[in-house]
């Protein structure tokens, strides 16, 4: 019997008459009949890498063939870029892989990430053991196979502080494949199709941010009517406009302490991981709770600015979001900054976006004070001087970069879906849930 894909679009797979039948029972739970149980070395010829002498330049000086290192890996499926490459000579030296071997990390925190390399020669370090696949096995497919049982392969790797997995003990794993190779095709093209439906949305969501954080430039130092511009202490600006002190527009409170104890029930609290967001808003979509009495003041109202306050890392200190108010009180964390506007002229969200500024960022990072962790004081945000043009100026700047945000917000919602189809197809593609024998796909509605 004839199967067929229905339309696979955000979040929904549909599929009819899939067969289920002539499977049989192993270790990992039901797998088409027709697989095998496999060795990895029986995908093809393993291959552990080296590292060319470092102190040799005819290595690496404007070497143009990818050198493969863990941090490679797993952005993308396919390798593209590598942060160091080699020469002619380097590769000499070196394990040459063929273009479409499976990168699989062997040492370190990231085993078990899954690449596959892109150029027609390229090599990879020796916390990298390659497959490189025989006639039997698409590339893509072994790719794709070895994603789907990273977490097992990685279970084998020796208990010590830095995991290991030894060439000679991952080619010995056994696992189970299709020996179809139309099957692998299949099964390769749909989740290729998905990845790089992924990565359209990845290219769009740097796209935008990059164009956003031009017209944040643009906006903040020439404004939207063309003036002329003049010299102030926060740089030029359009010759309408005023500077002055966050402190003379805004009050400032310290969020509220609380033992651990405290946790668990009461009232929703933000804290320095909700602040993160692309958006300029709070994340108040994972707050915990804490059972205290609060004085009125450690409720937040809409459109209070929130800042970081205390920060293990220095650059994220004095980062600032705005808190929009939701169906019930929230309060902040001691590590936070509230600023309560008290000038109705300025605008919170034209505000949050100048405080975003890399300019403005690097320069609040400069004042802070680093003991274990890095601080920022009330005193150095009051004084902070920022710029205040006329409100309708504000809210039009602020509606603009808005756009933005809503923009990647899009693709990062689509992007979230597609991660979450592809895991799902993975899973279920992998262990013969779904056959793609004789089935048709239809991926055009995904982007």
């Amino acid at each position: 019997m004839n199967s067929t894909f229905g339309k696979i679009s955000t979040g929904t797979l549909i599929t009819n008459d899939m067969n289920v039948k002539n499977q049989k029972q192993t270790e990992i739970g039901l797998v088409p009949e027709s697989w095998k149980r496999i060795l990895i070395s029986d995908l093809g010829e393993i291959i552990t890498g080296t590292t060319p002498k470092t102190i040799e330049r005819k290595y690496y000086k404007n070497g143009k063939y990818h050198f493969i290192a863990p941090g490679d890996i797993g952005l993308t499926t396919q390798i593209y870029n590598t942060e160091k490459v080699i020469t002619e000579e380097g590769l000499k030296v070196s394990r040459v892989l063929p273009k479409y071997s499976t990168c699989f990390v062997c040492i370190g925190s990231t085993i078990g990430k899954v690449g596959i390399s892109t150029q027609e020669q390229s090599t990879t370090n020796q916390q990298i053991n390659a497959v490189v696949p025989s006639d039997r096995y698409d590339p893509f497919y072994v790719c794709y196979l070895l994603k789907y049982w990273s977490e097992y392969l990685s279970s084998f790797s020796s208990p010590s502080p830095v995991p290991i997995m030894s060439k000679g003990k991952f080619q010995q794993i056994t696992i189970y494949a299709s020996q179809d190779n139309a099957e692998q095709i299949k099964i390769a093209k749909i989740l290729k199709t998905i990845d790089q439906a992924i990565e359209l949305q990845d290219k769009l969501i740097a796209t935008t941010t990059e164009l956003k954080q031009a017209a944040m430039e643009q906006l903040f130092t020439k404004g939207l009517h063309g003036e002329k511009q003049k010299e102030t202490e926060i740089g030029l600006v359009p010759e309408s406009w005023k500077v002055v002190s966050l402190g003379n527009v805004s009050s400032m409170k310290n969020g509220v302490n609380f033992s651990r104890g405290e946790r668990g029930s009461g009232t929703l609290t933000i804290d320095v991981l909700n602040m993160f967001s692309k958006t300029a808003t709070v994340d108040c979509s994972k707050l915990y709770r804490i059972n205290k009495k609060l004085a009125p003041d450690f409720i937040l109202k809409d459109q209070d600015i929130l800042f970081v306050r205390s920060s293990l890392k220095q650059e994220g200190v004095g980062w600032s979001a705005l808190f929009r108010s939701i169906n019930e009180p929230v309060t902040f964390c001691g590590f936070l900054i509230r600023c309560r506007l008290s000038n109705s002229e300025i605008n919170p969200d034209f505000l949050v976006y100048y405080l975003r500024l890399p300019a403005t960022r690097s320069y609040l990072v400069s004042l802070s004070g680093k003991v274990a962790i890095t601080n920022i004081s009330q005193s150095v945000l009051q004084n902070l001087p920022i710029p205040m043009p006329k409100l309708s100026e504000q809210k039009e700047i602020a509606e603009q970069l808005q756009i933005l945000d809503q923009k990647i917000s899009i693709h990062e919602g689509k992007r979230k879906t597609l991660q979450e189809l592809f895991q799902s197809l993975l899973n279920q593609l992998m262990t013969g849930e779904i056959r793609v024998n004789d089935l048709e796909i239809d991926v055009s509605e995904i982007s």
